[in-house]
């Protein structure tokens, strides 16, 4: 909800300012979260009138940089981020970067838990200062179990210990995706040339 005012599915969500149907996959390729409040239809057109949630990806920079971090949290959860980008060509005309990320948590309840592996490449192409070109690729495969709750009897919940769960086993789904983007940049005009 955005100003007390509730957006569709995925309908005020955009991705580096495009519309964007989809939902986020994972945070380890976000650089910032950019929210615009109140009617903002004259920069993007029809949206909901509370305002718009904008994500923008990390992108691949001239500067080498290197990035492994480790987590830990309870019920065994485990994640682990990688974030390497730099230029591939002596001239930093072409750029990449990879980030990635593995998570595996378990729950407070039996059987429930989810693995996620995630990695998003990124190549920019800048042959001189007025020109960019992007190709962004992202794929996540999830491996869940997701949390059913306890049943309810005669409207309240049943008599069993909250770590129960009514599941049959540690059996769990499998959710593939694949997207990609490509989009172009075309800085602003510098000071001298007008």
């Amino acid at each position: 909800m955005i100003r007390g005012l509730a957006g569709s599915d995925f309908g005020d969500a955009y991705r580096n300012g495009l519309f964007n149907r989809q939902d986020i996959y994972d945070i380890a390729n976000i650089e910032q979260i950019e929210i615009v409040k109140g009617p903002a239809a004259m920069l993007y057109g029809r949206i909901e009138p509370g305002g718009l949630v904008n994500y923008v990806t990390k992108k691949p920079l001239a500067t080498a940089y290197y990035s492994l971090q480790q987590q830990f949290g309870s019920f065994d959860q485990y994640r682990t981020l990688l974030d390497a980008t730099g230029p591939l060509d002596a001239g930093k005309t072409l750029l990449y970067r990879l980030n990635g990320s593995y998570t595996d948590q378990q729950s407070f309840r039996d059987f429930v838990g989810n693995q996620r592996f995630f990695v998003t490449p990124s190549l920019s192409w800048r042959p001189n200062a007025r020109f960019e070109t992007n190709v962004d690729l992202e794929y996540k495969h999830d491996q869940f179990n997701a949390d059913d709750g306890i049943p309810a009897i005669s409207g309240r919940p049943a008599p069993i210990p909250l770590s129960r769960s009514l599941k049959d086993g540690f059996h769990r789904q499998t959710l593939e995706s694949t997207s990609w983007m490509r989009w172009r940049l075309t800085p602003r005009k510098s000071a001298s040339s007008g």
